[in-house]
């Protein structure tokens, strides 16, 4: 559902300003068009309750958007032209709220073209989304939440959806076909997230946008975490199988973890080539099974769940990647170089444990 609004900056005969009246309905098109600047405002395919401003000019100039809705304001200041430059986005607005949306062009002489009186409305979060009460308090910024709403993963539908501390939805990523059940966002920290899929990590703008995306279709499915890495690679959990002499159990399958770094394109490598691998199999105790959550048949159906990675994180160094095994109770410190395990934080591991501490 797209609600389009186009319209152009023009001035009266003695050259003030003119401010245009359009307002849009959820999934209404208006057009307003003048000479010099034109913007088209247009909802945002995979989240609804943002909106994607293209700008054109007839020079180089600098455009300033600022909106108000319903007393959530913003504002974003881009260049244009500016080759590859995504869209300018309104985001973080509760479903079926008005906004009041103004803008500013201008040009390296400094005369600027204002547009103002304008008014877009957010759409609706789909009805299927589970009720979200305030937080204690009113908690601050966005809670991201990722339901999996079905029987089963092939008839389930798959979002990510944010409310804020009063408990409103004001953001939305849908994943269009694109499933995955262990479904992660990761903040990235300037202003874009990483959207976890099953053969893939994707950098979106908060407004569903996408920047990049790395992954490999070859790999095995990702699950629970991936890393984005400095240069535009990617690390990866998969799940893999192997048969393995367990003396308490014998012969039997058993599910373990493989981490699979997968070339972005900046580097050497073709993107989505495999340049580095390791695996659990050859670096872990393959005779540790330390509770009942690592004798338990794994989700795949393929083996005892012996190690469940849940988490990754790069070292401050960025020469080595941290990674959790809930099922083996540790942290392994792993050097992306040579793959060899620095040290191992758990029981039985390189540090001393206080069990009066724990």
């Amino acid at each position: 559902m797209y609600a389009l609004l186009i319209w152009s900056a023009c001035v009266d005969d003695d050259g003030a300003d003119v401010a245009a009246t359009s307002e849009s309905d959820p999934g209404e098109a208006l057009t307003w068009a003048g000479e010099g600047l034109r913007v088209e405002v247009a909802e945002a395919p995979q989240n609804p309750l943002a909106a994607l401003v293209a700008v054109e000019v007839d020079r180089p100039a600098t455009v300033e958007l600022r909106w108000d809705c319903a007393g959530r304001t913003g504002s974003q200041t881009r260049s244009f032209p500016a080759d590859g430059a995504p869209l300018m986005e309104i985001w973080g607005v509760p479903e079926q709220t008005r906004c009041d949306v103004q803008l500013d062009a201008t040009d390296g002489a400094g005369d600027t073209q204002h547009v103002s009186g304008l008014t877009w409305v957010s759409g609706g979060a789909p009805e299927e989304l589970p009720e979200t009460s305030a937080a204690p308090g009113g908690a601050p910024g966005i809670t991201l939440i990722s339901p999996v709403l079905g029987p089963d993963k092939q008839e389930a539908e798959f979002y990510v959806y944010g409310v804020d501390g009063d408990g409103a939805i004001v953001w939305l990523y849908m994943y269009a076909g694109e499933p995955n059940l262990d479904r992660y966002v990761r903040d990235m920290g300037d202003g874009t997230m990483a959207v976890l899929l099953e053969h893939s990590l994707r950098r979106i703008t908060p407004g569903g946008q996408t920047i990049s995306e790395v992954g490999n279709a070859d790999m095995g499915l990702s699950h629970h975490d991936a890393l984005p890495l400095p240069g535009g690679d990617a690390l990866f959990m998969i799940s893999e199988s192997r048969i393995v002499d367990v003396p308490a159990l014998g012969e039997v399958p058993v599910e373990g973890d493989r981490l699979v770094r997968v070339a972005g394109g900046a580097g050497g490598a073709a993107a989505g080539a495999i340049v580095w691998e390791w695996s659990a199999f050859d670096h872990l105790d393959t005779q540790r099974f330390p509770g009942e959550l690592s004798r338990k048949e794994g989700k795949n159906d393929e083996g005892l769940d012996w190690t469940h990675g849940n988490g990754l994180a790069l070292s401050p160094d960025g020469n080595s990647v941290l990674y959790s095994a809930r099922n083996q109770s540790l942290i392994a410190n792993i050097s992306l170089d040579t793959g060899e395990v620095g040290w191992i934080l758990g029981d039985g591991g390189d540090f001393a444990l206080d069990p009066a501490g724990a």
